[in-house]
């Protein structure tokens, strides 16, 4: 009698601590699907988009509603959105609880134009990144390129180009670069560094500007903006290209 009460002892105790563990199981269970629901993606916030729809943002991130908030690779969804939508140089990823993904986006513009082998017209912006292909007309509304030639050009993809339009296209942005720091760059129409040797720029319809090469290139640009203002009333060539004293000439045209 007293072996059969320790059996029934310990069976007593083995099924109260099952049934403790499998409290404890569900309470666990309870609370990871508690938690699960709790921290899931319900709502977006986007900001900083211009050309792109807030929907057109969370399609290229790649998250959907449902989604869980805490397993958001943030590194991951900004590089989607970057890579997906041309114009968005960057996008930064924060998480507020409980469920909302706030996508912050940095836009781009267009600095310039150029054709691609097949005559098609894009937009690029400072880095080469092709924006997106255009009709001639929009083109001409930032800076065209002369000389340079896109090969096999895809939205979105770093412009390729032979080894020589390549080194056309650097000095290019590099001379952008410095007409900005005057803020020259808008009124430039047209750039042609077909021959590196002998470029020359159009300023809206009433200079032509011979830069030459692109030696002393910050003194020639700074010249350059300094010209502009003496010569606020005119219109016709002006020649950087320089003598050995360094001076500018201006040919004004006649009407």
């Amino acid at each position: 009698m007293a072996l059969a009460h320790t059996r029934g002892g310990r069976s007593s105790k083995s099924r109260g601590f099952l049934a403790k563990l499998l409290t404890l199981i569900a309470i666990v269970a309870a609370a990871v699907f508690g938690v699960a629901v709790f921290f899931r993606v319900n709502t977006f916030e986007i900001r900083g988009n211009v050309n792109y729809s807030e929907e057109a943002v969370i399609i290229a991130s790649g998250l959907e509603q449902g989604d869980s908030i805490l397993l958001v690779d943030r590194s991951e969804v900004a590089s989607n959105i970057v890579t997906q939508l041309p114009y968005v140089e960057q996008a930064t990823i924060s998480r507020q609880l409980p469920g909302t993904v706030v996508i912050e986006v940095v836009e781009g513009e267009p600095v310039a134009s150029l054709q691609s082998e097949y005559g098609e017209f894009w937009l690029i912006d400072s880095t080469g990144k092709l924006m997106e292909q255009v009709s001639e007309d929009r083109a001409g509304s930032v800076t065209r390129l002369e000389g340079p030639k896109a090969l096999l050009p895809v939205t979105g993809d770093m412009v390729l180009l032979s080894d020589e339009d390549q080194q056309r296209l650097d000095v290019a942005l590099r001379l952008i670069a410095e007409l900005e720091k005057y803020g020259l760059e808008k009124q430039i129409e047209s750039i042609d560094v077909t021959q590196l040797y002998d470029i020359v720029m159009y300023y809206t319809d009433r200079f032509e500007i011979q830069l030459g090469s692109t030696d002393e290139l910050e003194y020639k640009i700074k010249y350059l903006a300094f010209a502009l203002e003496s010569l606020s009333e005119k219109s016709g060539l002006i020649d950087l290209t320089f003598d050995q004293d360094r001076i500018a000439r201006f040919l004004e045209w006649q009407e």
